[in-house]
């Protein structure tokens, strides 16, 4: 992460300093409950910050609703030469409405190239996470986003219009979203992983589907896209408690084999149903990755039977040109 230049941890503090030398901060107010006014007094500081090319924002936890957006939203509009927003607005009051107008605001911010957007635990929605997304194609120049949208009510159902869009974003090489706890279910997953195969320069991709009741056939669906992602060199995948099972890490396997410019692999399967037979078929197929060099894999709670361990142990550390292992069995 960049570390900006200047650090504030209240309101008072940023207002006392020289607003027009900032050129990148950070404004900590995590769980100060500043609440929609604290913003608005926020968004009056930042919108005298014209030279702003880094702002990190951490509002977490401060009784934020969509009031308080609509003020950040005035500032944020204003940001011409913002390069690096990241803004965390986890566990507020935010509904569809005021990620839509924040979404709107965010457009305007033609020079961005990195975006990380945290709004876990709010009340997102599809709706909501669709015109996000859908108003940033606008910011043609991100070549890094994050999006955090754990426990927010998504389905699958924005998945295709979420995946569009990324896949415009032609500079794009780093990419992460958290899904977990949202009901995204197979064909969701299938959906997101198939537009993905559109962003020709992606080269890390970071996807969270714990607990999303994407199943075997989603698992499947998803890595057989995700293999047609020619420039993908780092890929964490967590499919925690997704009801995986024998059928499911086998595909996986199979997939994971033409993975052939992949060099690091974070795979995290526990608390699913993969048995032995699955793990030993997903850790022969691990083999084939000719160019992995880090692997971090992650198969405890899965049925696998004690006297199997040995024998995946084997298998992975045959694996040519690995330096780094880390294995939970």
């Amino acid at each position: 992460m960049i570390k900006p230049q200047k650090c504030f941890y209240s309101i008072e503090d940023i207002l006392s300093s020289s607003l027009l030398s900032h050129t990148e901060i950070e404004v900590d107010l995590m769980e100060q409950f500043i609440g929609d006014e604290g913003v608005k007094q926020l968004s009056q500081i930042l919108d005298k910050c014209i030279n702003l090319s880094t702002l990190i924002l951490a509002l977490r936890e401060n009784e934020i609703s969509n009031e308080g957006i609509s003020s950040l939203c005035c500032a944020l509009g204003n940001l011409t030469n913002i390069l690096v927003l990241r803004i965390d607005l986890m566990n507020n009051q935010i509904n569809c409405n005021g990620v839509s107008q924040l979404g709107l605001a965010l457009q305007k911010c033609h020079q961005l190239q990195d975006l990380t957007l945290y709004f876990r635990w709010n009340h997102i929605g599809d709706l909501g996470a669709s015109n996000l997304v859908q108003s940033l194609a606008k910011c043609v120049n991100l070549q890094a986003f994050t999006l955090d949208l754990i426990e927010n009510q998504i389905s699958g159902n924005c998945m295709s219009q979420i995946g569009s869009v990324i896949a415009s974003f032609l500079n794009l090489k780093n990419l992460t979203f958290f899904f977990r706890y949202n009901t995204i279910a197979a064909q969701g997953a299938i959906n997101l992983g198939s537009a993905l195969i559109n962003c020709i320069n992606l080269k890390t991709l970071r996807l969270d589907f714990r607990q999303t009741e994407i199943g075997d056939s989603g698992a499947s669906g998803l890595f057989n896209a995700l293999a047609n992602c020619i420039n993908l060199r780092n890929l964490t995948l967590d499919l925690m408690e997704n009801s995986i099972t024998c059928v499911g890490a086998q595909a996986i396997g199979s997939h994971l084999k033409k993975f052939n410019n992949l060099e690091n692999l974070d795979l995290w399967l526990n608390s699913n149903k993969i048995r032995s037979n699955g793990a030993l078929y997903l850790c022969s197929a691990l083999q084939n990755c000719n160019n992995l060099k880090i692997l971090q894999l992650f198969l405890s709670i899965n049925q696998i039977e004690l006297n199997s361990n040995n024998q995946l142990k084997s298998k992975l550390t045959k694996i040519k040109r690995l330096i780094i292992k880390s294995f939970i069995l």
